[in-house]
């Protein structure tokens, strides 16, 4: 599932190289990490119902929080190939924060957001390997829909590996730009997590036509919720909701 990096770790801004990025990743082993560990509820919301029912927990990392704390002035986004590499480096470290017996009995229905990679690596292995066919049937595997464009046999071998193993899958788009170059079923994904955003009105007919087929994340305001439930979306993720 691993694909080197094309790009020259020496285009990284603000003077931070492979040696910075070593010493970061051996900050990242020895951290702490239980205080930077965030659940968010993904709730179910229907008209007429009786208020949001919760669906799954997206479990995740609090960056930039984390990375403030480890490394200050840290600006990921000034380099590509950093982001990606610091996007491997969370993935794994939060699996093997995950992958502690204790924390894989709580999980629950869970999501998780990786990258497509990450499936390959030992850190998510050994989480599959704690989990029970019920358990992966409850979890919510987020693949990034530029792993698909960057690299699509990876990403395809990836999305069939997790397939195959039960779990449920979702394209995680960071905008509506691109769901004109990624149909859900094309892709071969179950759901597709798309943030709120005001220019999702003009996209709405490309949005699949099951209501349960898209999580609407950042929904922090009503006009999302109205937003979404015009469209037929019943899957939220955001400020405002928290389930009864």
């Amino acid at each position: 599932l691993d694909r080197p990096a094309p790009d020259d770790p020496a285009e990284a801004g603000g003077g931070f190289g492979p040696a910075d990025l070593a010493a970061l990743e051996a900050a990242l082993r020895g951290a702490g990490l239980s205080s930077y560990l965030r659940r968010r509820p993904v709730c179910r919301l229907v008209r007429g119902g009786e208020g949001p029912e919760l669906a799954w927990e997206e479990w995740g990392l609090a960056w930039p929080a984390l990375g403030a704390a480890l490394c200050p002035g840290l600006e990921p986004e000034a380099a590509p190939w950093l982001a990606r590499r610091l996007r491997r480096l969370l993935d794994r470290r939060l699996l093997a924060e995950l992958a502690r017996p204790e924390e894989a009995r709580r999980l629950g229905r869970c999501g998780l957001a990786l990258s497509a990679a990450t499936l390959g690596e030992a850190e998510f292995l050994r989480l599959d390997a704690l989990l029970d066919a019920g358990a992966r049937a409850a979890t919510v595997l987020a693949l990034p829909a530029e792993d698909a464009l960057a690299d699509a046999e990876g990403f395809a071998f990836a999305r069939d590996f997790a397939r195959a193993r039960g779990y449920r899958l979702a394209l995680d788009l960071p905008g509506p730009e691109l769901l004109p170059a990624l149909p859900l079923d094309r892709v071969g994904m179950d759901l597709l997590r798309l943030p709120w955003s005001p220019e999702l009105a003009a996209a709405a007919p490309l949005l699949p036509a099951g209501p349960e087929q898209v999580v609407l994340t950042g929904a922090d305001r009503a006009a999302a919720i109205g937003w979404g439930w015009e469209a037929g979306v019943t899957l939220f993720e955001g400020r405002l909701l928290r389930p009864g």
